[in-house]
This record gives C-alpha cells, sequence and structure tokens, in this order.
C-alpha cells in the first residue's frame, strides 16, 4: 500500500538508509533530525506479537512529496486464521534469520522505488 504522509508531523525511524546505501539503526546512530532528507529511506517496523504481524512502514521523497510504502507480513493467529502465507511465527526471535530475510527484499523494492526517475504515482 502507498500512502501520502504528513511531513510536518515528525516520526523518528527506527532505520535509516542512508544516500551511500548503508542501512543503520536508530538506537546505535541517532538521527540528527526529524526533517528527513530526500536521498534516504526511512523506516519502523510496527509488531504486534498477539496478531503475529509486523507493519512495515518505509518513508521516502519523491518528487518533493512524502510517501509511505507500507507492508503488512502475517503468520497464521487464532485472530486472522486465514493467513497461511507464513507457515511460522514471523514474530518470534527464533526465525529472526528468515522474517531477516524478508525484510531485506521489501527494503530493496522501497529503495527501487527512492531511486527510479518514474513518479511513484504514475
Amino acid at each position: 500500500m502507498i500512502l501520502s504522509t504528513n511531513a510536518i508531523k515528525p516520526w523518528k525511524p527506527g532505520y535509516v538508509r542512508r544516500a551511500d546505501g548503508a542501512i543503520v539503526t536508530v538506537q546505535a546512530f541517532p538521527v540528527e533530525s526529524l526533517v528527513q532528507p530526500k536521498d534516504e529511506l526511512w523506516r519502523n517496523l510496527i509488531i504486534n506479537k498477539s496478531k503475529h504481524q509486523i507493519i512495515v512502514v518505509d518513508r521516502l521523497i519523491k518528487n518533493g512529496k512524502h510517501y509511505a510504502i507500507v507492508y503488512v507480513l502475517q503468520s497464521e493467529s487464532k485472530s486472522s486464521p486465514m493467513a497461511r502465507n507464513i507457515q511460522y511465527d514471523i514474530t518470534s526471535l527464533h526465525n529472526v534469520q528468515a522474517t531477516g530475510t524478508m525484510l531485506e527484499a521489501l527494503m530493496k523494492t522501497s529503495v527501487d522505488a527512492l531511486l527510479t526517475e518514474v513518479s511513484i504515482t504514475d
């Protein structure tokens, strides 16, 4: 899902993909300002263990406009028994390697959207 975001309401990222391609955690490398640079991708993860769900929010600036690309990773749970696309609990630390691989693939998709010359709304 692609959404327009409000640039006036700052939201501290959890991860930053810098212009040089480095991906850093904000916990280790704090952002200097809550004003997002146009050449960076900011990521937040919203983890809901009871629903076995991770919502990924990748924020970027394209053609001067602020967007968020939202991904929902959902494994089977009592609250959503039909979600069978992921057969293991994505919120469990025992599955961090596989979940991390998925998150990395989604990051690549968002970086492609950031770097492409075509308007994101085309």
